[in-house]
């Protein structure tokens, strides 16, 4: 009885060493090699199988091919179904876009742009300066005197802001705003006294040195002229640069 169990126990023991060879030696599903992928061998120790491609490990590791891609060695997700350059490009989580880094740094997308390597702020599409620039209804303006104003209602001239003129542009060198309305500089500036004040006198003789010195270089160039040798004509200009000069004020 005991031989019996013996013998029974031998060829159990046997039997067990046959099938652990087989599965160990007969699989082909090692490093070396032998496992296919729609037919064909691949390494699975540096290669792996998706769908019917075989694709290298990265890094040692598997991806999904579908939406991941490597780049040395490392596994990156695409970037709207596209893989990139993860050293001069970047994915913007916002469009789902692909963008050149700026001086090998990413930027907000939406509110950023790169302009000659530097990340500024975004005015529309374009990039601008925020030191010496402002933007306004997504277009950018020069700052005035350093100062930002509003396109709408003002304006800039020699680096002083004005407000418009009835919604229009004036020259303030030349002229004034006097209710909404664009006189000459000297009208602007006399026409409510001169409406308005119990003394009319003296408003009118500030009015009339306001003009004598907003016109006075076209009188003495006309009298010059007339007192000189220069031709009639030469001397005509100069007559009807002073006559515009007063007109405009």
């Amino acid at each position: 009885m005991k031989t019996n169990r013996f013998l029974s126990l031998a060829a159990i023991f046997g039997f067990a060493l046959v099938f652990t060879f087989s599965c160990s030696s007969g699989g082909g599903d090692d490093s070396s090699g032998g496992s296919k992928c729609n037919g064909k061998e691949y390494t699975i120790s540096t290669e792996f199988c998706s769908g019917t491609i075989i694709y290298r490990k990265c890094g040692g590791l598997e991806y999904t091919p579908l939406t991941q891609f490597c780049s040395d060695d490392r596994v990156y997700s695409k970037c709207g179904g596209s893989s990139y350059n993860p050293i001069t490009q970047f994915c913007s989580s916002r469009d789902s876009k692909v963008y050149s880094l700026c001086s090998g740094s990413e930027y907000n997308t939406e509110t950023q742009g790169c302009q000659s390597g530097v990340i500024q702020s975004k005015c529309g599409t374009s990039g601008y300066n925020t030191e010496t620039q402002f933007c306004s209804s997504n277009t950018i303006y020069s700052k005035c005197g350093g100062s930002s104003y509003d396109p709408s209602t003002q304006f800039c001239s020699s680096n002083t802001v004005y407000s418009k003129c009835g919604g229009s542009l004036y020259d303030p060198t030349k002229q004034g705003c006097q209710n909404g309305v664009i006189r000459g500089k000297c009208s602007a500036t006399y026409y409510d006294c001169c409406n308005s004040s119990s003394n009319i006198s003296a408003c009118l003789n500030a009015y009339s040195a306001c003009i004598e010195s907003a016109c006075i270089s076209y009188y003495n160039a006309a009298i010059s002229c007339a007192s000189s040798a220069s031709s009639a004509a030469q001397c005509a200009s100069y007559i009807n640069a002073y006559d515009t000069c007063l007109n405009e004020q």
